[in-house]
């Protein structure tokens, strides 16, 4: 909510949707570069904040209407961090990745 009155206070203008997904991917690949040279105790750390911002990005790109041709060409990046192994991240590609609903009410 912020954000939006920021915006709109400042005039700035909403991201294209392109530029949105050029982000993510430059995010993905610091993230990659960040894990790929920290030592095991910062990796660890990384690896949990990893989770959360990028929980926090798909929870915001989610409310977005992306065309479908941008969105095609997203089906063979990894950029979907996962916790394997040991607490090690992983990319998958969306292909790659299941999700599971956590809402209890919604089960029964």
């Amino acid at each position: 909510k912020k954000a939006v009155y920021y915006g709109q206070t400042f005039q700035i203008p909403e991201p294209s949707c392109s530029v949105l997904l050029q982000q993510l991917k430059l995010v993905v690949s610091l993230s990659s570069k960040t894990l790929a040279v920290a030592n095991e105790k910062q990796r660890t750390i990384f690896s949990e904040r990893i989770i959360s911002s990028f929980s926090s990005m798909f929870h915001f790109l989610s409310t977005k209407e992306f065309p479908s041709s941008l969105l095609r060409g997203l089906g063979d990046e990894e950029f979907i961090p996962c916790v394997v192994n040991g607490g090690a991240i992983q990319w998958f590609r969306p292909s790659m990745v299941f999700f599971q609903n956590n809402n209890a009410e919604e089960r029964s």
